[in-house]
């Protein structure tokens, strides 16, 4: 698992203002964190997106908040899901051709699936024949001889953030969020007792 913890980071701050208030203080400190860690997922996904041509979105769901802060303990986890599970080829902006399926993985690189195909009514996926021909049981060609088909996959984001040590990139830019959202908190604090 890669774990990203949001820890205990500005009380002082905090207290200061609340005049030493500590159940004060952590509700602030709770807010703070909890938004850092939604942030570190959009974070997470935009790195990803940057090491391979996908949305954020076809990422997303393999990042999540897997413990939220609340007023014992300051600190929040996102993980990664630890599974090789690969995004499908049709994310990777299939273009289909006389010879095959090209797509693109990395940005400005083409790459060629020989002999794939893009089928509309199986949701735009991308399958190739392989393996030996078969006897048909189904379909209009049943009794034919034919190959099977097989879904076509790009890489997994869990290897694309081993791969690139995203985890360490995507802790040191949550630790800046952090910071912002603590000041975030106190210009709130501040607002509120008429200070600003």
């Amino acid at each position: 698992m890669i774990g990203l913890r949001v820890k205990l980071e500005g009380e002082k701050r905090l207290a200061k203002l609340l005049q030493g208030n500590a159940k004060k203080v952590r509700q602030q400190m709770k807010m703070a964190v909890n938004a850092t860690a939604k942030q570190a997922v959009n974070a997470w996904a935009a790195a990803i997106s940057k090491e391979i041509a996908v949305t954020q979105k076809a990422v997303k769901g393999t990042i999540k908040i897997t413990r939220k802060a609340d007023e014992r303990w300051i600190s929040s986890t996102v993980t990664q899901k630890e599974k090789w599970n690969r995004i499908p080829l049709k994310h990777f902006k299939p273009v289909q051709d006389a010879v095959g399926v090209s797509y693109t993985v990395k940005k400005g690189s083409k790459e060629l699936l020989p002999s794939g195909f893009i089928v509309k009514s199986l949701g735009n996926h991308v399958f190739k024949r392989d393996g030996p021909k078969i006897k048909l049981t189904q379909g209009k060609k049943k009794g034919s001889l034919g190959q099977r088909i097989y879904k076509q996959y790009g890489p997994s984001p869990w290897g694309v953030s081993i791969k690139n040590n995203l985890k360490e990139s995507v802790k040191t830019e949550s630790e800046k969020i952090l910071i912002k959202q603590i000041d975030r908190r106190i210009r709130a604090v501040l607002k509120r007792q008429g200070a600003i």
